[in-house]
């Protein structure tokens, strides 16, 4: 059996269009210990729903790897 898609809630969320929805699953799943990969697709998920939401300003703030 497979392990359970971590991000598929954020992932349908911004999908669906639910952005702020997506930022509180994103914030709620950021305590979780993951692996890296998963941990970089969370954050890009993140900074794609705060520009949707037009908070330009919060992506470039942040510090990328």
């Amino acid at each position: 059996m497979t392990e359970p898609d971590e991000l598929y809630t954020l992932r349908a969320q911004y999908w669906l269009g639910h952005y702020h929805m997506a930022l509180e699953e994103a914030k709620s799943i950021a305590r979780r210990p993951m692996n890296p990969n998963l941990k970089a697709e969370r954050e890009e998920f993140l900074a794609r729903a705060w520009i949707a939401q037009g908070h330009y300003d919060r992506v470039t703030a942040t510090e990328t790897p």
